[in-house]
């Protein structure tokens, strides 16, 4: 088994996925295809929690028949991707700037944008400024010798 690189060959070279709160379930749905989410051990903590978008953008099976019967349908072409409006409803929520420009096109603009700020950012007077960099070296001098004062909790032992 080779566990390196893209999963994205792997998803356009088969015709479902089984998962069980995996990010590739959601990888999945966005790719058009089928993700099942084998959940055959319930914990909302963590399936409504941290998981809840791969399993939610997937069939849900909680038993393995119940897996094998929507494998089995899916295989056979009577179902596609799992859909509906909650579900496109919960992937807009979390997948941002699908239409519009490109994402290095917006980097490149906040980058700009900060560029230009850059320029107008600080009109203090120098001696103020050199004022700032000094304070700012001393708590970074403080922060280092820290540890090798008596009572510190930052022991280098």
């Amino acid at each position: 088994m080779n566990n390196e690189g893209n999963v994205v060959p792997w998803l356009m070279a088969t015709r479902a996925v089984i998962h069980n709160g995996c990010t590739t379930g959601v990888e999945a749905y966005f790719m058009g295809l089928p993700a099942l989410s084998y959940r055959a051990t319930v914990n909302d903590y963590y399936d409504y929690g941290f998981y809840q978008l791969p399993n939610r953008l997937s069939y849900q099976c909680f038993d393995f028949d119940e897996l094998c019967e929507t494998l089995g349908k899916i295989l056979v072409g009577e179902i596609g991707v799992a859909h509906g409006a909650e579900r496109e409803a919960l992937a807009n929520n979390h997948l941002a700037a699908m239409d519009g420009p490109l994402a290095c096109e917006r980097i490149v603009d906040v980058l700009q944008t900060m560029v230009d700020s850059t320029s107008q950012m600080d009109k203090r007077p120098f001696r103020d400024r050199l004022e700032g960099h000094l304070e700012a070296a001393v708590r970074r001098v403080g922060r280092s010798l820290a540890p090798y004062l008596p009572g510190s909790h930052k022991s280098p032992k």
